[in-house]
């Protein structure tokens, strides 16, 4: 069920007698057999056709949290939290038991595409997540620097002595990334 949709969805095909039955079919059973990237890939394809589903959005948020989340992965957190945002659909307890499990495990796994769609979905939803904010701005930073260390991007400028005759005092300040072409 959770492919189909998904393929749907990501065809861009129209077909809403199979969304609605899916939906009917997959709340009947109460998610059997729903891994939790079935989970999420549901959901996902649910918000990117714009297709209204309230009781299989409650259903999944509900199981996802019921579950502790375990099984998700870091895709399936971003994909899960961006699908509520973009449907528009509240699930308070699924926002922060995501939020909780990502700040818990430091973030682990989560690629930059993973991290901005979880900051987006948070900020487009409107929930508060100030330790998850914190913390994907950290990832970010120490991401950036050892990636430029990884490409010899940082380091500090040699101290140069002012222009001649200009009577200033020799430049102190530190660049972070060499490539920087601004002035001192």
């Amino acid at each position: 069920l959770a492919n189909t949709v998904w393929a749907y969805a990501t065809a861009g095909v129209a077909a809403d007698a199979l969304y609605a039955a899916v939906a009917e079919a997959a709340v009947r059973s109460g998610l059997a057999g729903f891994k939790p990237q079935d989970l999420a890939n549901t959901v996902w394809a649910y918000a990117t056709a714009g297709v209204a589903a309230d009781a299989l959005y409650a259903a999944v948020a509900e199981a996802a949290v019921r579950g502790g989340l375990a099984g998700f992965n870091p895709q399936n957190l971003a994909n899960t939290v961006w699908a509520y945002a973009t449907a528009g659909v509240a699930a308070d307890a699924l926002y922060a038991a995501v939020a909780e499990a990502a700040v818990r495990g430091g973030l682990a796994g989560f690629n930059a595409q993973n991290l901005a769609n979880t900051v987006w979905a948070y900020a487009t939803a409107g929930v508060a997540a100030d330790a998850l904010y914190a913390a994907v701005a950290q990832a970010a930073v120490a991401r950036a620097v050892a990636a430029a260390v990884a490409h010899g991007g940082v380091a500090s400028a040699p101290r140069r002595p002012a222009p001649s005759g200009t009577g200033s005092r020799p430049c102190r300040s530190r660049r972070l990334v060499r490539t920087a072409t601004r002035p001192c």
